[in-house]
């Protein structure tokens, strides 16, 4: 709890940042502009430095400041919070270790028949027959999940990854 009343100022600041005009509706004072409530608790802090808690006083500027700059840099582009982010995906993937699934398909392109070559319809070769099945199959399960597959379709799948 000691140091969370200055994270809460840069989040007050970064929001009359983002959104200066945004109203709340405070009890016995009515519609106020987050930006005013913004500009006094900033004042407060400043009004403290000549306090007893000088440490608290500056904590409270500093994450200001901070709520400032964060929503700035956001604006031009710049996410200050990424590498946090990529932080706690790393300790998150530490302790949920699943592997990724992936699904891929190795379909060839089928080569162009033209009426210059002669050439007619010619029939599939069975192993891409068997590879349009279970591509057809995995849409199937992208589409609708694992469990809409009938009993045969999992069979051919499970036939397929064996080979």
């Amino acid at each position: 709890m000691i140091g969370a009343s200055a994270a809460v100022t840069a989040i007050i600041v970064a929001a009359a940042t983002l959104l200066p005009d945004y109203t709340f509706m405070l009890i016995l004072l009515g519609p106020v502009k987050i930006k005013w409530i913004a500009a006094v608790v900033v004042l407060l802090s400043i009004a403290g430095i000549s306090g007893s808690n000088i440490g608290g006083n500056l904590a409270h500027l500093a994450g200001a400041l901070l709520g400032f700059v964060f929503i700035k840099q956001l604006k031009a582009g710049r996410d200050l919070g990424r590498p946090v982010q990529a932080v706690g995906s790393w300790f998150s993937n530490l302790f949920n270790r699943r592997p990724a699934m992936r699904a891929s398909s190795t379909r060839r392109p089928e080569p162009v028949v033209t009426a210059a070559t002669g050439a007619g319809p010619a029939r599939k070769p069975v192993n891409q027959q068997l590879q349009d099945e279970i591509d057809l199959i995995l849409d199937k399960i992208s589409r609708s999940g694992y469990e809409s597959l009938s009993k045969e379709e999992k069979q051919k799948l499970f036939k397929a990854s064996q080979q």
